[in-house]
């Protein structure tokens, strides 16, 4: 894998990753009671194997962002900015792939953190602080097996050809991938059908739990109730019996009903005529006392009907909630006082505790106004008002919910659901509308399926080295021969044709491979034969073509003789013939003008007009045979003949023409001196005679084995493109072309023309 190259582009990456690295962290998996696979770090990986370390820490702070705000500790969060650092520095210095770099981080910096982080510094007992290490290994590793998927396939569709994924990489990810995939798989379906099966168990057994306790304890009261209602009865008219004769039916009653820890008989103003005991725990009287404070003596004069009140605080001796039952006294029709028992919640509660067992499960009675009668709690007291908390409450049944505390921040998840609970509530009857309320703890779930988390985890982490290590090993063996082959067709451009008989051909125990094998040594072998037929070929093309080049040349050659030699019989023959004749004439004329300046009758103004133009004709005869000519002499160079030509040219049109030398060698051939003077001549003839410049500069120079020659004017210029090139643009063209140089042409209309020639010297 290259190392990415930093860019602020990359940062903006990152950046985009976080934010669904966040996303992803907020999607979760839920096994049980909050242990959850979240996914936020596939994109964390993602960052830092396609754009580097830096991007992947951005990113890692983004999305581990949302486990502080979901977990309200920064753990989690610094341990997904570690695994981004170090699966960057592993994968940058190393030709290492990011499953196996994070598979490494896991086994060696992510687990001890993880345990000291949350066991250590948390407080988690060890074997919660266990699942939490096995859990977040195998999450961080099976997000590294989908970031690396994800990876591959991008390398496949986008990547360059020399950083396409190697079979090798695909091969072992497809392996694992595999495993995990079902272990994963199996793990999520086994533990949430255990979860949901004790789960179910569980609210099943505080529902039954809850029916019998709320009938038991309903039919005790009701029974209780009975002997108060007796002893209403027994009663009849308080106010034909004496004190003593009450005192003793009401010691009498409370004596056969030892469930009553006190009785007492009042009267219809409600005070106490007669009560057991007579003397309260302080030694003072118990009778004579006022209750028509009491809220329930309205509704007893109003009902005249037996009443179990809601706790209230006791009045006798010492200062204690009391759980009382009444029963009105009746005379001829008219309430004529009341009966009280005062229940003896020791007997209530122990009731209770018997319900509830050994198992891990509470059960408070509380009354209409959801105080606390008796529980087999010991931090509920009586006549508190009971609550849950603050917390979640989900439904589950009807009169069935589950309670998940709210803890304070830092706490761990798996606290949180060690103090929830699965709460039934049953009221006991219409008539009298207590509720008994039975909390199950889930704690004993909550061992079951740590203890099966940490076994299948353990397992499935084994199991996933164990297939990594296989996968790796079978890797190697059966694409070595792969390898191998790839290696040698890589090498065999360069054995054709010369093959050594001893090239050690892969083998390999897979048919195809072997085929391919076979397949490549025979084409190996027609490849050689066909590179020897095509080598003699090309000799032989060869040949002809150097054949043809030399017969080229020697035309090239007779051709510029020749060419020269007419050239030289045309200019001898012009200065001979015609030039003589001319320079005779304009003689003659000269001496024909002197005698009419004596007296002669003739016009001596077309005498001077006729030498004029003789003499105008005998110039330009002179420049045809100076171009007829050879135009650089053997004992001169061409930077001299080129100062030759625009001396002479500049004498003659009055244009400033400057020739710039630099570095241009002394030693060359004929026919480049000759072309090269040739194409000049011809640009600067084109340029005064077309472009009407006031100057023209020539620049010729030499870098390394180039040649170039430049000829630019300040003209009028012209656009190629609309106007068909001249005769001369044409030989120049052509001239270039003789000697393998590249001839360009650049003009503009008002901006004067430009050619460019460069050739390479041999």
């Amino acid at each position: 894998m290259h190392p990415p190259r930093m860019n602020q582009y990359n940062i903006l990456w990152g950046v985009l990753l976080g934010l669904l690295g966040f996303a992803g962290n907020c999607f979760k998996l839920e096994l049980f009671f909050n242990v959850d696979f979240i996914f936020g770090t596939i994109f964390v990986l993602l960052a830092t194997a396609r754009y580097g370390a830096i991007p992947g820490i951005v990113t890692s702070l983004m999305a581990g962002s949302c486990t502080w705000l979901l977990w309200h500790h920064p753990w989690a969060l610094i341990i997904c900015v570690a695994e981004a650092a170090v699966v960057g520095i592993i994968i940058r210095r190393r030709t290492v792939s990011l499953l196996a770099a994070d598979t490494l981080f896991w086994l060696c910096c992510g687990t001890p953190l993880v345990w000291l982080f949350y066991h250590h510094i948390m407080g988690i007992p060890g074997q919660l602080s266990l699942l939490i290490v096995l859990k977040q290994s195998l999450n961080g590793i099976s997000n590294a097996v989908l970031a690396q998927v994800i990876l591959l396939a991008l390398q496949s569709y986008h990547a360059e050809s020399d950083q396409l994924p190697r079979f090798r990489q695909i091969n072992f990810t497809v392996m694992v991938s595999l495993v995990l995939s079902i272990g994963m798989t199996v793990l999520v379906t086994d533990l949430r059908g255990i979860m949901k099966r004790q789960l179910q168990d569980l609210v099943d057994n505080a529902e039954h739990t809850s029916l019998i306790a709320s009938t038991s304890i309903y039919a005790t009261l009701q029974q209780q109730l009975q002997s108060v209602i007796a002893l209403a009865q027994l009663v009849g008219d308080p106010s034909g019996k004496s004190t003593d004769e009450l005192q003793k039916l009401v010691t009498l009653v409370n004596f056969v009903v030892p469930a009553y820890h006190k009785m007492g008989i009042l009267d219809r103003t409600s005070r106490t005529i007669a009560y057991n005991p007579p003397i309260d725990e302080n030694g003072h009287s118990n009778v004579g006392v006022d209750f028509s404070d009491r809220y329930f003596i309205p509704i007893l004069k109003e009902n005249l009907k037996p009443y179990i009140p809601d706790i209230v605080m006791g009045r006798l001796g010492n200062n204690i909630p009391r759980a009382i039952m009444l029963a009105p006294i009746i005379v001829n029709g008219q309430y004529g006082g009341f009966c009280v028992g005062v229940i003896d919640l020791d007997m209530i509660q122990n009731l209770l505790k018997t319900q509830a067992g050994s198992h891990s499960m509470h059960i408070t009675l509380v009354d209409r106004k959801e105080q606390v009668v008796t529980s087999t709690r010991s931090d509920l007291k009586t006549m508190s008002h009971f609550e849950f908390g603050d917390g979640e409450k989900r439904q589950v049944r009807p009169g069935v919910i589950q309670w998940i505390p709210r803890m304070p921040p830092g706490s761990s998840v798996m606290e949180r659901w060690r103090h929830s609970g699965i709460i039934a509530e049953r009221q006991l009857d219409k008539e009298l509308p207590w509720k008994i309320v039975v909390e199950m703890s889930p704690v004993k779930l909550m061992e079951i399926l740590t203890n099966k988390s940490i076994f299948d985890m353990s397992l499935l982490l084994a199991v996933f080295l164990l297939s990594a290590l296989i996968a790796a090993v079978l890797s190697r063996i059966f694409l070595k021969p792969l390898e191998n082959l790839q290696k040698i067709a890589e090498e065999l451009p360069g054995l054709i044709p010369d093959i050594p008989p001893k090239t050690r051909w892969p083998v390999s125990r897979m048919f195809e491979l072997d085929s391919l094998t076979t397949n490549f040594r025979k084409m190996a072998a027609m490849l050689a034969d066909k590179f020897i037929q095509l080598e003699s070929t090309y000799r032989e093309l060869a040949q002809e073509t150097e054949k043809h080049r030399q017969l080229e040349l020697q035309i090239e050659q007779i051709r510029e003789q020749v060419e020269q030699d007419e050239r030289r019989r045309i200019s001898r023959d012009l200065h001979d013939g015609l030039g003589q004749s001319l320079q005779a004439v304009k003689l003659n004329l000269q001496i024909m003008k002197t005698r009419c300046n004596k007296g002669c009758g003739y016009d001596g103004q077309m005498i001077d007009d006729a030498i004029f133009e003789i003499g105008a004709t005998s110039e330009e005869l002179r420049d045809i045979i100076a171009m007829l000519r050879p135009p650089v002499p053997a004992d001169r160079s061409l930077s001299e003949a080129l100062e030759w030509l625009a001396d002479r040219l500049s004498r003659r049109s009055g244009v400033n023409i400057k020739i710039i030398r630099k570095d241009v060698p002394e030693e060359l051939t004929e026919e480049l001196k000759s072309g090269l003077f040739r194409i000049c001549q011809e640009a600067l003839s084109n340029a005064l005679r077309h472009g009407n410049p006031t100057a023209v500069e020539v620049n010729i120079s030499c870098s390394g084995n180039r040649l170039s020659l430049t000829v630019h004017d300040d003209g009028c210029g012209f656009d190629p493109y609309s106007c068909s090139s001249g005769f001369g643009i044409g030989i120049m063209k052509e001239r270039a072309s003789l000697m393998g140089g590249v001839f360009k042409l650049k003009s503009y209309p008002g901006q004067g023309t430009g050619i460019d020639l460069e050739v390479t010297l041999s």
